[in-house]
C-alpha cells in the first residue's frame, strides 16, 4: 500500500519560520515536521534521540514500523549558530550519542547561502522526506541556484530488507572528508547537481552502502538520471507546458569507483554483475521521477503543484534552462 505523504509548508498556520538561515532554524523546522508537529499538522513520527543544543547538533531516526530504524545528524560545522552557517549532514545504520555512528556514511554539506532563503517545503512520511528551501522566483535557471535542498530516508531498494538503504545526502566531500575547498560549500555539486541538473553525477562519490549480507563490507554509489543530455545554458527555448508526453525516468543509485563490466568482481572473486550482495544498481529516490519531456523554462514562476502518475506531485528546480523533476506528495514507496 505505501506510505501515506504530508507536505509541510512555510505558509502553513503555525509554521516554523527561516528568517536568517541559522541551524537552529533549520534544526526547528525539522523538529516541527518530524517529531513535534505544529498547528493543525501531525508529525511524520520520526524519533529525536540525541541533541547537542549548545554546538548545534542533533540526530533523527526515521520509523523502525515503517521503516529502517535508520539515523541522521544534521549539526553546525563549526558550532556556531550564525546566519548561514555551513552544516554537515551524515547517516548511519545506528548511533550510541550524538558523536557514535555505527557504519557511517560520508558527511555531506548543507547551506542556504542566500539571505533570501526563506520558503521552505518539506515532503515526506514516516521513512524518508525532501526538504527544500530558498526563494520563489524562476524555475530554474542556467547554473542558477534557487534553493538548497537534500533527502533523509530509506531510498526504494532492489533488495528486500536491504541493511542500508538508509541515506541523508545534499553534496558530497570527497568521500567524507571535511575541508574549506569550493566542494564543501552546501550548494555545488553532487546530489543537487544531478538532480538540478539532469545530468549524471559529476566527479565524487555520493555515498557508501554496505553489502547486503550485513557484513560490513561497502562499495562507492552515486546518482544518475535518465536524462543524458545536459539541458545547459544553450538551452533557450518555451517549452508547451500543457503537453505532458507522459514519459518519465528515475533517479538511479548505481555503483561508481570500480569495474561494473563483465570481468568486474568484488573482493571475493564474485562478478559484480551477478552480485547480489553487491548490486551494481542498488535502488531508486522514492517518489522522484524525471519527465523525458521537460515543460517549465527560466520563464516560469516557482511554486508548483501538478498530478503525475496518479498523484499530486511538486516541482523540483534545476541548474538549467528547463526542469521537469517532480516529488509525489501523496503516497511513497509502493
Amino acid at each position: 500500500m505505501g506510505l501515506p505523504v504530508t507536505v509541510y509548508r512555510w505558509d502553513d498556520v503555525g509554521a516554523p519560520q527561516i528568517a536568517n538561515q541559522k541551524p537552529s532554524e533549520i534544526i526547528n523546522v525539522l523538529k516541527k515536521c518530524l517529531v513535534d508537529g505544529y498547528g493543525s499538522k501531525t508529525a511524520l513520527g520520526w524519533t529525536m534521540p540525541f541533541e547537542d543544543v549548545a554546538k548545534q547538533s542533533v540526530a533523527f531516526r526515521n520509523s523502525i514500523t515503517d521503516g529502517s530504524g535508520g539515523y541522521f545528524k544534521i549539526y553546525s560545522r563549526d558550532g556556531n549558530d550564525n546566519d548561514r552557517t555551513l552544516m554537515r549532514i551524515q547517516s548511519a545504520q545506528s548511533m550510541s550519542d550524538i558523536d557514535t555512528l555505527f557504519r557511517p556514511n560520508y558527511k555531506h554539506a548543507f547551506e542556504l547561502f542566500d539571505n533570501r532563503f526563506t520558503k521552505w517545503v518539506l515532503i515526506g512520511t514516516s521513512a524518508g522526506f525532501y526538504f527544500i528551501c530558498g526563494l520563489l522566483t524562476n524555475a530554474c535557471g542556467a547554473d542558477q541556484r534557487y534553493d538548497s535542498m537534500f533527502f533523509a530516508g530509506d531510498f526504494e531498494s532492489v533488495i528486500q530488507n536491504d541493511p542500508s538503504k538508509f541515506i541523508a545526502i545534499s553534496n558530497p566531500l570527497v568521500n567524507g572528508g571535511d575541508n574549506t575547498s569550493s566542494y564543501a560549500s552546501g550548494y555545488n555539486d553532487g546530489f543537487q547537481r544531478c538532480v538540478y541538473e539532469s545530468d549524471r553525477y559529476w566527479g565524487y562519490s555520493s555515498i557508501r552502502l554496505y553489502d547486503t549480507d550485513n557484513s560490513g563490507n561497502y562499495y562507492n554509489y552515486s546518482f544518475y538520471s535518465p536524462q543524458g543530455v545536459l539541458l545547459g545554458s544553450a538551452v533557450n527555448i518555451t517549452p508547451d507546458k500543457n503537453t505532458q508526453v507522459g514519459l518519465y525516468g528515475r533517479i538511479v543509485i548505481q555503483m561508481t569507483s570500480v569495474s561494473t563490466s563483465s570481468t568486474g568482481r568484488r573482493f571475493d572473486g564474485e562478478y559484480f554483475n551477478q552480485s547480489v550482495k553487491s548490486p551494481v544498481v542498488r535502488g531508486y529516490l522514492p517518489a522522484f521521477i524525471v519527465e523525458t519531456y521537460p515543460r517549465y523554462s527560466k520563464y516560469d514562476n516557482y511554486d508548483v503543484f501538478e498530478p503525475h502518475l496518479g498523484q499530486n506531485s511538486y516541482l523540483v528546480r534545476s541548474f538549467a534552462n528547463l526542469t521537469g523533476n517532480w516529488i509525489g506528495c501523496e503516497n511513497w514507496y509502493e
